[in-house]
């Protein structure tokens, strides 16, 4: 069983990449196994097709609020899955936008239960950030997959499995709250905080969940110096979701809507 995260992008390209993390649990330690780098979704897709079984942690959006799923006559996430391949990235940016158009000031960008309580995005936002664009590439992909995703799908242990994780939360939580990363340009400052997160999540694995890590020289390496901090984000919702692989977190009931709306995983969970 792969244990995974994946920095998400819904526009990959040569210089801002989808960044995944893989894992292995042997015994009782994690082994960090690679870092994968992909500039389009094609090899993104396939990597996924070729590594079942998998958990990976994602952090974008896998559905829609509540009120929007009313303004799309949405009655489950198949449905939700079905209108994701009804448009192509245009259209489903102008499907949103055509919403929001007749709605009042402060209820055009509407937030999903889960966003709330971690402080996340708006799922339906289309710029800055374009978090509903991530949920538009994100539900085609899983499309294409023969997979499970948490908590609308039952866990099945012999496909790939994907949970909503969100690395910046897991840092607040923690109280963890210096910039570490910077789309543009290098900064040494910032390579310390890296530094020290990493410290810190090594730290959180092995107090936390009792095991230890393994992470290879030059994956560690990697989340140093990258600036735009991708790799580190991948780091963190690996760690997120062998959290919730190791206590079986996946396992416990939700309410209904967090069933409806879809879950994030933010690593404090017990």
């Amino acid at each position: 069983m792969l244990i995974a995260g994946l920095d998400f992008t819904s526009n990959p390209t040569n210089s801002k990449k989808n960044t995944i993390i893989t894992s292995q649990i042997l015994d009782n330690k994690i082994m960090v196994k690679k870092l994968l780098l992909f500039s389009d979704f094609e090899s993104l897709i396939e990597f996924f097709s070729k590594s079942s079984p998998i958990l990976c942690g994602c952090d974008f959006p896998f559905n829609f609020p509540l009120d929007y799923q009313k303004e799309f006559s949405l009655k489950n996430f198949n449905d939700t899955k079905k209108l994701i391949a009804k448009f192509n990235k245009n259209e489903f940016k102008n499907s949103l936008r055509k919403i929001q158009k007749h709605r009042e000031y402060g209820f055009k960008y509407t937030y999903r239960l889960t966003d709330k309580e971690n402080f996340a995005s708006s799922p339906v936002n289309v710029i800055n950030p374009p978090t509903g664009l991530m949920l538009y590439e994100g539900l085609k992909m899983f499309s294409s997959l023969d997979c499970c995703i948490y908590p609308f799908e039952k866990m099945n242990l012999k496909k790939n499995n994907f949970f909503e994780t969100y690395p910046k939360i897991f840092l607040k939580l923690y109280n963890l709250t210096e910039k570490y990363k910077n789309e543009n340009h290098d900064n040494s400052d910032q390579l310390y905080v890296r530094k020290k997160y990493i410290s810190f999540i090594k730290k959180v694995i092995r107090k936390k969940m009792q095991l230890e890590i393994s992470i290879p020289s030059h994956i560690e390496k990697q989340c140093l110096l990258d600036y735009k901090g991708d790799v580190l984000d991948a780091l963190i919702c690996m760690t997120i979701t062998l959290n919730l692989y190791h206590k079986n977190l996946y396992k416990y009931s939700l309410s209904d809507e967090y069933k409806k709306e879809g879950f994030i995983f933010n690593g404090l969970e017990s």
